[in-house]
């Protein structure tokens, strides 16, 4: 019941004015290609077959810890050994902060990560993310005959794996006395049926199988991999459901990273490897100064690779046993003895350099000096994406391709409003051949545009030239073949200085046998969308969305991979003409640099309509999603004049306010009653109307010169002349 008595004072506050419509971030670049994943820092390796592996170390008291060591608290957080020493009798209280310690025994855990990370981690077939939670193997047994390979528990609590036997191989009677030093051998049973033990891992380990298991899909589930009783069990837990990071979402990325290790290096998409496309356009993007892009990356290990089977490879004679893959990104890798007989053991007899394709021998291992084996494995291979994995789909509510862009609102607050799609350029046969050149790619732009209010960018093939530019503009099936307002057709392809890593031609130093990454250092062609997009972005910011991206100088580009005569003194030449037919190009004369051309969008010129300039175009679209923004806290209020009054109030405001910036010229927002009758308002419907005129931009300046005779009046000689004149008719 409402309280009608007060004996006292209260307050009522209004909020009255129009409020601020906040203007929708125009300078935000969608990017969907391809990223070399496996060549971040720490990444989640796919499944190898016959790999040791171990599982998640556990906390045990009384147990002798040494620095560095890693365990997984009862809180499933990763403790890390920053002071050596013995556990104690009970479970400590875990510190839960980050980097906080704790105090067990006389050792100190430090919280270095959130999560079971200290567990060995792998991406299972599905993309999911796995994490080795146990281990099954059978201890040491006295009197047991054994067979290379086999591994048991020694009384440590150790992983020793049998590499050579004599006679039978029968274990002794009693335990030797275990090396508790990695590599290290220990002889049980000296003599004619001895037993070589190596000491392969401290704690529990196991062989995966030969193929992959059928792994769980529910999240917590678990799955058994095995090869055998004899080299173990390892239980997988299904700890995180795929996409892995920055695979299948759209990631904002805001300027590069200061801290890359190589050029090209964005936050956590890897380097510029040849062949991927997403570090090569953030690289030219953020060249032009612009500031956020969000990427989809849709380069999926599990799914875009090359088969290398069973094929030949020899250590060397002498040095350091390395074999070099000759590519990339390896996974799901098998060695075995050039008779396919014998299986060797990743992480026992070899070691893999998955991101550059390097396999060493282990020293205490089955491989030898000079030995040939076979390797089975794939590489990384972004040539073989498809136009449809670009495009993508939204099924059971999981968005792939750039349909994630769609879900950037709900996540950022925002959409992208100039979205690329580039290819890799021309080195085609080592990377990502299909981009916007392609008409798929293209119409698939062509519909989130429309859906988000935003511009696409659609490059040409390398080496285009200008009258192929132009007959694809009526080419059946070609990109460039639309009228679409929202298209910005991008050509010719821009040279650049490629600086990146060429994926075969890694080398190996020969002292110490680690993998030298070759970099390009080479002139080739890429696609022109991103220099366009990163040079409109920077505009947007430090001028304003309603300036036109032409006449902007773009950098990092050396010019274009065809022969163009630019000039704006002439009508026919290869700028304007390219221009005339909604054409975006470079513009590059004596002292000019190379600058963004072209005012116009591929409507043009099927259309003429004044929304055929890209910068009007585009605001427009700030200008009615901004404002179709701000009403949200309009709706569903009770239609009233009141209603009506502060609409136009906050929504004329607005246009003021871009009359101000120069955004618009002239603009207004009105009511009309002849629009909204008693029927539509009584369904809850308001109209408004907005009227308003961006600024076109000044793409032709015209002199008209004349010859005025009357002018030679003014030359000294002739002034004279009239005065001596005069003065003799004086």
């Amino acid at each position: 019941m409402a309280v009608s008595f007060l004996h006292g004072v209260e307050v009522f506050e209004f909020n009255q004015g129009p409020v601020p419509i906040n203007v929708v971030n125009s300078a935000v670049i969608g990017l969907v290609g391809s990223a070399p994943l496996f060549a971040v820092p720490s990444a989640v390796p796919r499944w190898d077959p016959s790999w040791l592996v171990q599982a998640q170390p556990q906390w045990t008291p009384l147990t002798a810890e040494t620095l560095g060591n890693l365990i997984v608290d009862a809180n499933g957080n990763t403790q890390k050994v920053t002071l050596a020493g013995t556990t104690g009798a009970s479970v400590p209280l875990w510190g839960r902060t980050l980097n906080s310690t704790t105090t067990d025994g006389t050792v100190i855990w430090t919280l270095i990560a959130f999560g079971a990370s200290a567990g060995q981690q792998v991406i299972d077939s599905n993309g999911n993310i796995q994490t080795a939670t146990a281990i099954t193997l059978p201890s040491w047994a006295g009197t047991h005959a054994y067979a290379v390979g086999n591994l048991v528990f020694d009384s440590n609590g150790n992983t020793q794996r049998v590499t050579s036997i004599s006679g039978s191989g029968t274990s002794g009677g009693s335990a030797p006395a275990w090396t508790t030093t990695l590599g290290a051998t220990t002889t049980d049973n000296p003599g004619g049926n001895q037993v070589v033990w190596t000491l392969v891992a401290i704690g529990a380990a196991a062989v995966t199988g030969i193929v992959s298991p059928s792994w769980a899909t529910t999240l917590n589930a678990t799955t058994s991999d095995t090869i055998g009783t004899t080299t173990g069990s390892i239980t997988w837990t299904l700890s995180a459901l795929g996409p892995i990071p920055n695979l299948q979402a759209p990631v904002l990325v805001s300027g590069s990273n200061p801290n890359s290790a190589a050029p090209g290096q964005m936050g956590s998409w890897g380097p510029m490897i040849q062949g991927f496309t997403i570090p090569y356009a953030l690289n030219t993007v953020f060249a032009q100064g612009a500031g956020q892009v969000i990427c989809v990356n849709v380069f999926d290990q599990t799914k875009h690779y090359t088969q290398i089977t069973a094929a030949n490879f020899t250590f060397p004679s002498s040095g350091v046993q390395v074999i070099n893959i000759g590519h990339m990104g390896l996974s799901v890798i098998t060695v075995t003895n050039s008779n396919a007989t014998t299986t060797y053991v990743e992480g026992a007899d070899f070691t893999v350099d998955r991101v550059n394709g390097i396999i060493t021998a282990m020293g205490g291992g089955l491989l030898s000096s000079a030995q040939t084996v076979k390797v089975t494995c794939r590489y990384a291979d972004p040539s073989k994406l498809a136009d449809s994995d670009l495009v993508g789909s939204v099924s059971s509510g999981v968005y792939n391709g750039m349909q994630n862009w769609k879900l950037s609102y709900g996540l950022m607050g925002f959409f992208p409003k100039l979205l690329i799609a580039p290819s890799f350029g021309t080195y085609t046969a080592i990377g990502q051949t299909v981009g916007s050149q392609d008409a798929t790619v293209a119409t698939g732009m062509a519909t989130l545009a429309l859906a988000m209010r935003a511009m696409y960018l659609i490059d040409c093939p390398p080496a285009t030239i200008p009258t192929t530019l132009l007959s694809n503009r009526s080419a059946s099936g070609n990109s460039f073949n639309t009228s679409d307002k929202r298209a910005i057709l991008c050509g010719p392809q821009e040279l650049f200085l490629d600086s990146g890593i060429v994926p075969t031609q890694i080398a190996i130093d020969p002292s110490n046998g680690k993998a030298i990454q070759s970099l390009a250092q080479t002139t080739h062609a890429a696609p022109f969308s991103p220099y366009v997009a990163g040079a409109t972005a920077n505009k947007d910011i430090n001028q304003g969305y309603w300036w036109s991206p032409s006449n902007t100088q773009i950098t990092g580009a050396l010019g274009p991979d065809t022969s163009i005569y630019a000039s704006f003194l002439d009508s026919a030449s290869d700028t304007n003409t390219l221009n005339s037919q909604g054409i975006v190009t470079a513009f590059q004369a004596f002292g000019t640099g190379i600058r963004v051309w072209g005012n116009r969008s591929a409507g043009f010129p099927t259309y003429t309509t004044p929304d055929v300039f890209i910068p009007i175009r585009r605001t427009m679209d700030v200008i009615e999603q901004s404002v179709m923004l701000s009403m949200m806290q309009f709706l569903d209020q009770p239609i009233s004049n009141g209603l009506i009054t502060a609409i136009l109030a906050n929504t004329n405001s607005f246009v003021r306010i871009l009359i101000s910036r120069g955004a618009l010229l002239a603009g207004s927002v009105s009511f009309n009653p002849a629009e909204n009758p008693p029927a539509q308002i009584a369904a809850g419907q308001l109209v408004f109307d907005i009227d308003c005129m961006p600024p076109p931009p000044a793409e032709r300046l015209t002199f008209n010169v004349f010859i005025d005779t009357t002018m030679l009046s003014q030359l000294a000689g002739a002034t004279s002349a009239a005065g001596q004149s005069a003065a003799a008719q004086g």
